[in-house]
């Protein structure tokens, strides 16, 4: 018989081979998830010490009149900074794995760990999502568009846009609604059981007219970009020039979903110690195995002038 040392070896050679297995799992599904992730800027904490990011602000200033008299020393300003911090914090999920449910299951112990390491990574991908959605309605965005128990309409969505441009936010503009908000936007771009009329703050009116333009609005995009969508998730279209994701992590509020629009890369940040760590501990005597998945990571606006929140009616 073996020796008890050899035997703990090996079962630790197996619970690390699971781990590696689920990990990359969990990585590949984290990487082709989420959406908000590549619409925030990213920072590593990992090399760190620290477990907070602090953000500089800096003020809007303007260059002074020119100067008519020569030797003429030009007025000194201060240059007075404001600082955001963003945190991170941990999220996990636990599970456990019984011994005899590993070994008689229909895929196998290599191909049921591979699948548990795509639904622990659908998990955390979300979580990242839910995090940064629920900034939408968290954070005092200098401006608001939509009317809470309304429907969202092109009026303001464009009046998101012009917000963003006249605030200085620079670009890209992109939005993130819920999928009611999409809803809404069709129907008022083909003005649907309206052939013929027109709408209050719908520049187009017609329901072919619609049609025609929405076709192309979209005509950039490649039906495997729309079809990417995870689980009625991700890129939809791209309405005057602004991409437009959909997610059903958009926080609610009373009656209404809070979608939002802003400045990718710049109006919201992630910090990040690290994403989808996993470890297995063993229960010998239960004759099970515990997963657990942790991350930690920290979301925050960094720059209320760069995001716009926009209110939809939830019920259609």
């Amino acid at each position: 018989m073996p020796s008890p040392e050899i035997s703990i070896a090996a079962a630790a050679n197996t619970e690390l081979y699971y781990t590696a297995i689920i990990e990359a799992a969990i990585k590949q599904e984290l990487g082709s998830v989420p959406i908000m992730g590549p619409l925030m800027r990213y920072k590593d904490l990992s090399g760190e010490p620290s477990g907070a990011w602090s953000v500089p602000q800096w003020p809007l200033l303007a260059i002074s009149a020119a100067v008519t008299n020569d030797q003429t020393d030009i007025t000194m300003t201060a240059i007075n900074t404001t600082e955001t911090t963003c945190t991170a914090a941990e999220y996990g999920f636990a599970t456990d794995v019984s011994d005899k449910f590993l070994v008689r299951n229909v895929r196998g112990a290599e191909g049921f760990m591979a699948d548990l390491g795509q639904y622990l990574g659908r998990i955390a991908a979300r979580n990242v999502d839910r995090a940064a959605c629920a900034l939408f309605s968290s954070a005092s965005w200098t401006t608001s568009r939509g009317t809470t128990n309304t429907d969202l309409d092109t009026f303001d969505f464009l009046g998101g846009i012009v917000d963003l441009e006249t605030q200085n936010a620079g670009g890209p503009i992109v939005a993130v609604l819920p999928p009611v908000g999409a809803h809404d936007l069709r129907q008022a771009i083909t003005l649907v059981g309206n052939i013929g009329t027109t709408t209050a703050n719908t520049p187009v009116a017609g329901s072919v007219q619609g049609s025609n333009a929405l076709a192309a609005i979209n005509s950039n995009f490649t039906p495997n970009q729309i079809g990417a969508m995870q689980g009625g998730s991700g890129l939809w279209a791209n309405l005057y020039n602004v991409p437009v994701y959909i997610t059903t992590q958009c926080p609610t509020s009373g009656n209404d979903s809070i979608g939002w629009m802003g400045i990718a890369g710049s109006a919201i940040g992630i910090a990040v110690k690290y994403l989808g760590r996993v470890e297995l501990d063993r229960n010998a005597s239960l004759r099970n195995t515990e997963v657990i998945i942790v991350s930690d990571f920290g979301v925050k606006e960094l720059d209320v002038n760069q995001g716009v929140k926009i209110l939809v009616q939830t019920a259609k």
